[in-house]
């Protein structure tokens, strides 16, 4: 019988083409008990130094240690059928209108690893200082408004006026939220993210591979790592 070995990482925006690999799991109950015992790859479909690359590769680091086999990192797609997602893989069903998959039958929710909150940022030559006088500098100069999608607020090339989550971000905790800077009482969006295996994955494999995961978020120096680059930390 064949043990999971292999870990697939796609993008935030990609969680798509992984139906035709849902069959290559299979164990025993009892598997998890000498699990694993080959080393494990982490495929990252993305660029290296994304946050979903620095995530893989925080929690490889420490994985190693506490499993007692190799956890390498690779960007490429491979065709092995764990995956990191975000909230575009509870969305794309309301985007497409067939799917190969299906989003909750089909896999089994390994761990909640990270919430990304997104901000609400302008050029500095903007004089708006928060929300509330972004909205009025926007209803008075309607054709000086561009919108871009991202940016560096902390090299200076935008300055941040608000984030977007219900509460503060870590790397940014002077940045009010909006809700806190605009009277939109409740306002929370942001993306996040999870590990999920196939549905039929081993319950104790699944378990095992939990606490491991959730093991190298609680260490401090994955913490610090992940929080500098924005990422809030569930574990």
């Amino acid at each position: 019988m064949r043990l999971i070995r292999f870990l697939k990482i796609t993008p935030l925006t990609r969680a798509l083409p992984l139906l035709a690999l849902l069959a290559l799991i299979a164990a025993t109950p009892a598997a998890a008990q000498n699990y694993p015992t080959r080393g494990i790859k982490i495929i990252v479909h993305a660029t290296p130094g994304g946050a979903i690359d620095l995530i893989a590769r925080s929690l490889a680091e420490k994985m190693t240690v506490s499993l007692g086999q190799p956890v390498l990192v690779e960007n490429k797609p491979d065709g092995y059928t764990l995956v990191i997602v975000a909230s575009s893989h509870a969305t794309n069903k309301f985007f497409y209108k067939a799917m190969p998959y299906d989003p909750i039958k089909d896999f089994v929710p390994m761990a909640y690893t990270q919430v990304v909150p997104l901000m609400l940022a302008v050029n500095p030559a903007v004089p708006a200082k928060n929300v509330t006088e972004l909205v009025a500098w926007i209803k008075a100069n309607p054709d000086k408004v561009a919108y871009a999608s991202s940016g560096h607020v902390k090299s200076g090339a935008l300055r941040g006026i608000a984030v977007t989550t219900a509460n503060r971000s870590s790397a940014f905790p002077d940045t009010p939220t909006i809700a806190e800077s605009s009277g939109f009482a409740g306002y929370d969006a942001s993306t996040w993210g999870g590990i999920l295996a196939p549905s039929g994955t081993p319950k104790d494999i699944v378990t095992k591979l939990n606490v491991a995961i959730n093991d190298a978020l609680k260490l401090a120096d994955v913490h610090t790592r992940l929080t500098g680059a924005g990422i809030e930390i569930q574990s």
